[in-house]
């Protein structure tokens, strides 16, 4: 039975070749659409979720007015965290964070000049689940300096 609509189907191929040649490109073009949405949503859906509780942690973000046109920035006050965890009760903890900001690193007599420093608060390791290769997680913001139970990084 399936065999005859495989010869039908061939047999028209042959027959009408522009046609066909028009409906399977159309078919395969619009797949590969289809299927690169499809991953481009499923990249969107899973950023950052590898995190133990993603589904609580948010990201706050300011509505600014600039010229006639609004944007959506997210840049805080930098006391805006703590007030937020004093005034709101649902706020259980926060995290400040600097992103791409040029300055100059300097251990002993290693020296590195870097445009793209990303600063963190205490509350950084506590809300994201990123492992430290050294170093103990509680006291990585409060030792810059290395000491017996850190590594030679002060981490």
């Amino acid at each position: 039975m399936h065999g005859n609509y495989i010869k039908i189907g061939w047999r028209n191929m042959l027959k009408s070749k522009s046609y066909s040649l028009i409906n399977i490109s159309g078919l395969a073009i619009g797949l590969a659409c289809a299927l690169a949405i499809g991953l481009f949503i499923q990249d969107e859906f899973a950023y950052d979720r590898f995190h133990r509780n993603a589904h609580d942690i948010y990201r706050v973000v300011q509505r600014q007015d600039q010229a006639g046109v609004t944007y959506d920035v997210a840049s805080s006050p930098g006391l805006m965290g703590q007030s937020m965890k004093a005034d709101f009760p649902e706020v259980l903890k926060s995290c400040l964070l600097g992103y791409k900001r040029s300055g100059v690193l300097q251990q002993g007599t290693i020296t590195v000049e870097s445009n793209a420093i990303t600063m963190a608060d205490s509350g950084f390791l506590k809300m994201f689940d990123f492992r430290l290769l050294m170093g103990n997680p509680d006291k990585v913001f409060t030792a810059p300096k290395p000491d017996s139970d850190h590594g030679p990084d002060g981490c």
